[in-house]
């Protein structure tokens, strides 16, 4: 390939990561509103809504929530 189409495609593939970071951000940021939105209590490790769980481990990833640690309503307790 030539320089030109190398920096065309180099230009393209960064365009296109950066593009890919901020869509990511952007979902990142509005999941964690609407967790803080709604008031859910979900896992600090996987994210699986708890609701009214009566154990000490989440259901989904098995992980002990004193370790990970629970979040909802805009706050984390560990």
């Amino acid at each position: 390939m030539t320089n030109n189409v190398q920096l065309v495609v180099f230009a393209a593939f960064i365009v296109f990561s950066v593009g890919a970071a901020v869509i990511k951000a952007r979902a990142n940021r509005n999941y964690e509103r609407s967790i803080r939105r709604n008031g859910r209590t979900r896992c600090g490790g996987c994210g699986y809504e708890l609701g009214t769980l009566q154990g000490g481990r989440c259901p989904e990833c098995g992980a002990d929530l004193m370790d990970v640690g629970v979040v909802g309503a805009g706050r984390s307790r560990r």
